[in-house]
């Protein structure tokens, strides 16, 4: 199976009847441990490994393997922009790489949707994490901003008479732009 890039492998000899090994590959790689493992795997790490071993008798024999190192995985989180508090927010990943999706976020919201709406959605940070088609997986995060619902106290400030004039007020204090309808 392939490796994923910042992965890790561990390579095995297990014949049985050496008692020394020498092992080389890609990269200047050289270790004489039985399995050795390499962490961070990188695409430079990619190529035939060779294996020598020797058993109490002196006498040799070789073996190789193929490693693979598939690249990081293109992941792009993105969020429909701010919302107001009790509004949907739709939230896409773009990358390409990916076969499937897992979204998690506040409030308990999950989703295996590419581009999932999340109702009535909270404020707090939203992730995915992407697998491409060989089991590699990345993770990107999100900020979902969710802006609260203004304070409205709308009042009458003073009681007119029949064909008289009235006044109204609002007085929530968070406002900035008003638009008044009534009979």
């Amino acid at each position: 199976d392939p490796i994923c890039e910042g992965g890790s492998f561990t390579l095995m000899e297990m014949g049985g009847e050496a008692i020394s090994w020498t092992w080389s590959g890609p990269n200047n790689f050289n270790s004489t441990n039985q399995n050795p493992t390499l962490n961070n795997a990188q695409s430079v790490n990619e190529g035939t490994y060779l294996v020598e071993i020797t058993d109490d008798n002196g006498c040799t024999n070789t073996a190789d393997l193929d490693i693979q190192v598939d690249g990081m995985i293109t992941i792009l989180a993105e969020v429909s922009g701010e919302i107001c508090e009790g509004e949907d927010l739709s939230l896409t990943e773009t990358g390409g790489d990916a076969v499937s999706w897992q979204w998690s976020g506040p409030s308990g919201f999950s989703s295996t949707d590419q581009s999932p709406m999340v109702i009535n959605a909270s404020v707090g940070t939203y992730s995915v994490v992407v697998t491409n088609a060989v089991g590699c997986t990345a993770v990107d995060e999100i900020d979902g901003v969710v802006n609260p619902i203004p304070n409205v106290v709308a009042q009458l400030s003073s009681i007119g008479c029949e064909n008289g004039s009235v006044d109204f007020m609002e007085t929530g204090g968070e406002a900035i732009s008003w638009a008044w309808t009534g009979p």
